[in-house]
């Protein structure tokens, strides 16, 4: 008898501890007057995770915003986040030290501007997945194209650009760049 009870207990208690790990980050949510928010900014995968829940969805592992051939594999999202082409999946978009190549970098005049204003055309032509970046720098207008972490990928869209011609004087020069972290 004294084993059928302490079977039952323990069944009891693996089922309630159970049902409260289930729910564990509904539960730190929860408000309580007189004490502190706590307020969950994550993946459903994660919290699925965390709460001992089997997800069927199968998120893809990204690596940054652009691919090693330079494609652009994320799209933003009205609320700030991003998402890759098949919409699963968000980023929040940081500022980080890499590269981009400069493709005209011209004087102070309204003519230059014009010109940095049609390179930037030209190469929304050729790369429309990649940003470009056409602003106003003391003392000149500059056009940079990309969001480059590696030395590497900015090489290899430079050999392309520069061998589609009329791009002979792009470089790759370093700057802060946007890049997405999960």
């Amino acid at each position: 008898m004294t084993k059928h009870l302490s079977f039952l207990l323990v069944a009891v208690f693996a089922c309630a501890s159970a049902f409260s790990q289930e729910r564990f980050t509904k539960r730190i949510q929860q408000v309580v007057n007189g004490k502190g928010t706590v307020v969950l900014y994550q993946d459903p995968a994660i919290s699925d995770l965390v709460d001992g829940v089997k997800s069927e969805t199968v998120r893809k592992e990204s690596s940054g915003r652009h691919t090693s051939e330079g494609n652009n594999r994320l799209t933003n999202n009205d609320d700030g986040t991003t998402s890759d082409a098949s919409g699963v999946g968000s980023a929040q978009k940081v500022r980080v030290n890499g590269f981009r190549i400069q493709v005209y970098a011209g004087g102070n005049s309204r003519e230059a501007k014009n010109r940095a204003e049609a390179m930037e055309r030209k190469v929304k032509a050729f790369y429309p997945e990649l940003e470009v970046y056409t602003r106003f720098v003391s003392p000149r207008w500059i056009c940079h194209l990309g969001d480059f972490t590696s030395r590497e990928q900015a090489m290899m869209v430079l050999e392309e650009l520069r061998s589609r011609g009329g791009f002979k004087e792009a470089i790759i020069v370093k700057s802060k760049v946007n890049s997405y972290v999960y």
